[in-house]
């Protein structure tokens, strides 16, 4: 298993923006990559400006793909 993880933090502006694309984004990787086995984005209640996408894939090969 290889597990990725990202913290964003973003400008106020951009921030239901950004949402969007991550949510258009999971999508896909979730339907169409056999070894991407999890994709979460979660948002803080605290910071709406801070975004923690967790990516869970069978193997770092799968992952370098999915980039």
């Amino acid at each position: 298993m290889y597990i990725v993880t990202v913290e964003f933090d973003m400008h106020p502006e951009y921030v239901e923006e950004f949402r969007r694309a991550v949510t258009r984004q999971a999508s896909p990787s979730l339907h169409c990559e056999a070894e991407c086995r999890q994709l979460d984005a979660c948002y803080s209640g605290d910071s709406p400006m801070a975004c923690f996408p967790y990516e869970k894939y069978d193997s770092k090969a799968a992952f370098d793909e999915h980039l």
